[in-house]
């Protein structure tokens, strides 16, 4: 087993005391990219402390109910999270690209076990927000807009026209109503009881874990506030007058967490950006000159590879000193071909889950090397931190340096568990307190770790997660499907791809080929987000590989695939 340095160890409280944390005073913590609207960190707290009066006489937030954000990034998203911890409540974040279907999937998972008080949306995803909530009877009067999306006259517009007759109100119009009421303010001042902060949820995040579909994993406030600490520990700096671009979506935790929370903790300016785009993300770096990125590995992929004006690249090597990439384990052709272009800016990577809240291992600040190999690394532990290696043949043998094997990790910031789904948790938070990552490496004599690939079933598409479950569920219910398998394939730019394998009903075997496998791609993009598509492709087969349990065979199919592709390789190469 390997463990954090024992000169490092810390001691978490109820609220983080005793940790040394850069004075907030004055500071600028939230800037609107596009606008350039900012909040200090008092306007901040006015703001949130405003909201979530309002929330509990508007929407009637009450201790231990879900407010659910979907929505894009935007300025006020945090004071959104941070209203409702301060009320009491919960918050769920969810993706701004949902389809009705997946948005109704993560309202009636948390509605079977936490009252839902209200649901924040932004002007364009409006309809989506509303038939999704009406599947859980939640009225439109629980559905906010956030303000700032309503400058735009597209945003405004798409308000207006939603449904005759119907005026939804923005967080600004119930701050002002509340405001106006001159009620009197709720005391939401209570200290928690010694260890009551480790029972109590503050974020429901989902997951899909090593398997299966997307499960709601429980993240208490002692999770989130120890992950701060030991993030601030490990990186020992001060980002007084730094900013970063902040574009990973807020809804996930590598978002909220890592950017926002320890961000801000250590003065981090945030420049949010509602989404990604390349070439405006380079326009941003220029304007906004931040001295830290936050990046999952296809935006790395870009930065590399992508043709970019050479006075850009010097701008940015000039002006980023440091990379910090998240997600997946970047490709070592990647990190060398990174460190070639930008020889100024120091690459480092991360290790973390959802289920672990989220960061477990990083490159310490104070530490630069030359040396590639480490490069590749996710980094060293972070403080309190332990991990064990086991094999893959005997789960009761724990490995040495330099073995590779499955990685089990404790730290003081893991998660509770999943949502209402015990069977779920016993299988991925063991009873020692280690969590099953589902993830295979190893640990050098440096005590550095090496992520080599991942067990489990999960799929990961530029940074996303995708449950095969979940799509093979889908298929199954097209009448030209009988069987369905789905893997994830290689690709440089977005990680992997979703593949499917389908076994045709009659009804398919009598569809031409070409036309069928188009059809159930359309099928899928009417039905799911972007990054779940079948961009890997499709492959009509006579059977799915299973054991005698019914179990789906991954790992012939995904054999199948690496054969078939080296097969290719040799017809090309023959023919030229």
């Amino acid at each position: 087993m390997f463990n954090y340095s024992p000169q490092r160890a810390i001691k978490v409280g109820n609220d983080g005391e005793g940790h040394f944390r850069p004075d907030p005073k004055n500071q600028t913590w939230l800037i609107d990219s596009v606008t350039g609207k900012s909040y200090t960190s008092e306007q901040c707290q006015s703001r949130v402390e405003e909201l979530a009066q309002s929330f509990y006489h508007h929407l009637k937030l009450r201790q231990g109910e879900i407010v659910v954000i979907y929505s894009p990034n935007e300025i006020d998203y945090p004071i959104v999270i941070w209203a409702t911890l301060r009320a009491g409540g919960i918050v769920s974040g969810a993706n701004p690209s949902y389809t009705v279907q997946e948005l109704s999937y993560q309202l009636t998972s948390l509605a079977k076990h936490f009252t839902i008080a209200g649901l924040v949306t932004n002007p364009e995803s409006l309809r989506v927000a509303s038939k999704a909530a009406s599947s859980i009877g939640l009225g439109l009067d629980k559905i906010l807009l956030m303000s700032s999306q309503l400058s735009s006259s597209r945003g405004l517009s798409s308000a207006l026209d939603f449904e005759k007759g119907t005026k939804l109100k923005t967080i600004d119009e119930i701050i002002g109503r509340n405001n106006s009421l001159r009620l009197e303010p709720i005391n939401f001042n209570q200290k928690l009881r010694p260890g009551e902060n480790k029972r109590k949820v503050a974020f429901l995040s989902f997951s899909s874990g090593t398997t299966g579909l997307p499960k709601a994993v429980c993240i208490s406030h002692h999770s989130v506030i120890s992950n701060i600490i030991m993030i601030t520990k490990h990186d020992d700096c001060d980002f007084t007058g730094h900013r970063t671009l902040s574009v990973l979506p807020y809804y996930h935790i590598f978002g909220y967490l890592i950017i926002l929370h320890a961000g801000i903790y250590r003065n981090l300016t945030n420049v949010v950006i509602p989404k990604f785009n390349f070439e405006n993300y380079l326009k941003f770096i220029i304007k906004y000159r931040p001295s830290i990125l936050y990046l999952v590995p296809p935006m790395v992929v870009l930065l590399t590879k992508s043709k970019i004006d050479e006075k850009i690249i010097f701008e940015i090597g000039k002006t980023v000193k440091t990379v910090v990439s998240g997600a997946a384990p970047l490709r070592n052709e990647i990190v060398c071909g990174f460190k070639k272009r930008y020889s100024n800016t120091r690459l480092n990577q991360l290790y973390g889950m959802t289920e672990l809240s989220v960061q477990v291992t990083g490159t310490p600040n104070l530490i630069v090397s030359d040396n590639d190999e480490l490069s590749s690394s996710a980094g060293a532990l972070l403080p309190n931190v332990s991990i064990k290696i086991i094999s893959l043949e005997d789960k009761k043998k724990h490995l040495g340096f330099n073995q590779v094997g499955e990685i089990y990790v404790k730290s003081p910031s893991n998660a509770m568990g999943y949502l209402g789904n015990p069977k779920a948790t016993a299988e991925t938070f063991g009873s020692d307190g280690f969590l099953l990552t589902g993830d295979q490496g190893y640990i050098d004599q440096n005590g550095w770790l090496f992520v080599v690939e991942r067990l489990k079933e999960l799929i990961k598409v530029k940074g996303n997660q995708v449950a095969p479950a979940e799509l093979e569920g889908l298929l199954l219910g097209h009448e030209s499907v009988n069987d369905a398998c789905v893997i994830g394939i290689e690709d440089d730019y977005s990680g992997e791809l979703p593949r499917a394998y389908i076994v045709r009903s009659e009804i398919g075997l009598k569809e031409d080929p070409l036309k069928l496998k188009d059809n159930i791609k359309k099928f899928v993009a009417q039905n799911k987000v972007r990054y779940k598509w079948l961009d890997g492709g499709i492959e009509f087969v006579d059977f799915i590989p299973k054991n005698p349990s019914g179990k789906i065979l991954r790992r012939e199919l995904r054999q199948k695939y690496k054969n078939d592709s080296k097969k290719n390789d040799n017809l090309f190469k023959a023919s030229l």
